[in-house]
């Protein structure tokens, strides 16, 4: 190995030397940050919606649509709830050829998860998706004139698409937070003071509480108006049930913490993570090796001083 380190030009050693270098850092935290990752997951229980503490939680449930106008994914035109695709273009450059990047999109349309005691609406913007659907197919043009499921003979674009769809089982792991709108009392002071309103556009009803004739409305008749509405009030709201709460789920304010939106289930999750927490550990030993070992048969420093 100290032959082809030797082999190598100066340009070549250091980008690989930086490369390497590089590389290892990496490897270090992504370790770190998949164990921890796993660490989560194992730790905080799952909530139900209805009963979910505020901050950072753990649900486990169904995708559903919201209502409205319904999520495409563009180039397929296929609806679904989230989706991310990729455009690519097959270059050639002297004797080599690789797929460049040329578009790139991503959803960030709400939707919910839904389990068995409510829903929680999704925010995706943020999220690390990890999805179970994926779809690949060519074509002649930077956007496809077909989809994936007519029969193509290649071309020299390349479309991915990577979807959730309704009704796909959704793990997700971020900040919950519910919005239970205005209280019972605040409603009904609203309302009281949109009756007094309609009231007082209508004089016929003001002479009702006109009680000495005298053309205008007093403190003490102007308070027993606000009672009569407070009553009327009270009898239109009964049986009436509180406004249900809002639960929203978004990429938490801390970013140290993960958001993680799932079609697989931590039982799936977890192993995954210990598997790439260990894969990335051993590319630091490995790389870390390497570098040690370049550095020591030809330190970069004993270039510049020659």
């Amino acid at each position: 190995m100290a032959d082809w380190i030797y082999a190598l030009d100066v340009d070549e050693y250091l980008f690989g030397m930086g490369a390497l270098i590089f590389g290892v850092v990496w490897c270090f935290f992504a370790s770190f940050r998949y164990l921890r990752h796993a660490r989560l997951m194992e730790d905080i229980p799952t909530s139900r919606v209805r009963s979910a503490p505020q901050g950072y939680v753990e649900l486990s449930g169904i995708a559903k649509l919201m209502d409205g106008p319904p999520i495409a994914c563009p180039l397929s035109g296929i609806h679904c709830l989230w989706w991310r695709f990729t455009v690519e273009k097959h270059v050639r450059s002297n004797k080599r050829s690789y797929w460049k990047n040329i578009e790139t999109g991503t959803s960030e349309d709400l939707f919910y998860l839904e389990d068995p005691t409510g829903r929680c609406v999704i925010d995706p913007d943020g999220a690390r998706v990890i999805h179970s659907r994926k779809r690949v197919w060519h074509g002649h043009s930077p956007r496809p004139d077909r989809g994936p499921d007519v029969s193509s003979m290649g071309g020299s674009y390349r479309y991915t698409e990577y979807l959730v769809m309704q009704d796909d089982p959704l793990y997700a792991l971020g900040e919950f937070r519910s919005d239970r709108g205005p209280s019972v009392r605040e409603q009904r002071q609203q309302a009281v003071r949109d009756l007094i309103a309609q009231w007082k556009a209508d004089p016929e009803k003001m002479k009702i509480f006109d009680v000495n004739r005298d053309g205008n409305i007093d403190t003490k008749e102007w308070r027993a108006a606000h009672k009569a509405a407070e009553a009327q009030v009270r009898r239109s709201q009964i049986g009436e049930a509180p406004s249900d709460a809002i639960h929203i789920m978004a990429r938490p304010k801390d970013h140290g913490y993960p958001y993680i939106l799932s079609t697989q289930d931590q039982g799936q999750l977890i192993p995954k993570w210990k598997r790439y927490s260990a894969a990335c550990f051993a590319g630091f030993l490995a790389g870390g090796s390497m570098f040690i070992y370049a550095w020591i048969v030809r330190p970069p420093l004993g270039i510049f001083l020659s």
